[in-house]
């Protein structure tokens, strides 16, 4: 188990880009540091995964699809809200 220090620390973004700022294994879409969450994408042919962590609502979601050609935004986003409302 991590201490809060230490997942906090994984959360940090180091590394900012255009389309993605980069911590420890985590990302954050654009140039936005206020996003409430983080999350890990990945994937291949036929598959597209994400791992989407909100930690200020001590929840998280793991979407798995079989293509890749979904919107796993909107179904983190969905899941997210029926699990600890909108």
């Amino acid at each position: 188990m991590f201490s809060a220090d230490s997942a906090r620390a994984m959360r940090t973004m180091t590394a900012t880009g255009l389309k993605f700022q980069v911590g420890m294994g985590w990302f954050r879409r654009g140039r936005n540091p206020d996003t409430s969450y983080v999350e890990h994408l990945g994937g291949c042919a036929g598959f597209w995964t994400v791992m989407r962590l909100h930690p200020e609502q001590q929840a998280g979601v793991v979407i798995m699809g079989n293509s890749t050609s979904y919107d796993h935004d909107v179904v983190a986003r969905s899941a997210i809200e029926k699990l600890v409302g909108s």
